[in-house]
């Protein structure tokens, strides 16, 4: 069995949680800017079933700039990363305009792609 969408840095108890969870064959713990990204990388490389998804959520998408493309491309190139996001279009919340959410859904389509 595979969890597929965690935030493991949001948990009071991470490593109590991925004690249990040792049984799975793999946990993706996603990112959902640059700073969460770093920490479900961090998780990946210090838990064997671990693996990172980095990315930016669209409800951040209005805060995208070069240099969050940066560090994500750089997050990204790690062999622990296996998915690009959490990305999509989220219109449910007024957070962010569409066309910012386009821009960075076509900028995570292209990290995936690499």
């Amino acid at each position: 069995m595979t969890d597929t969408h965690a935030h493991l840095d949001r948990l009071e108890a991470p490593t109590e949680a991925l004690e249990r969870a040792r049984e799975l064959e793999a946990v993706l713990s996603l990112g959902t800017d640059a700073a969460s990204s770093a920490a479900a990388l961090d998780f990946a490389e210090r838990w064997p079933n671990v693996y990172a998804g980095v990315g930016l959520h669209p409800t951040e998408a209005e805060g995208f700039s070069e240099e969050a493309a940066e560090r994500l491309r750089a997050l990204a190139a790690h062999p622990r990363v296996r998915a690009s996001g959490e990305t999509g279009l989220d219109y449910y919340w007024d957070a962010a305009t569409p066309a910012a959410q386009f821009r960075v859904l076509e900028f995570q389509l292209e990290l995936a792609l690499a």
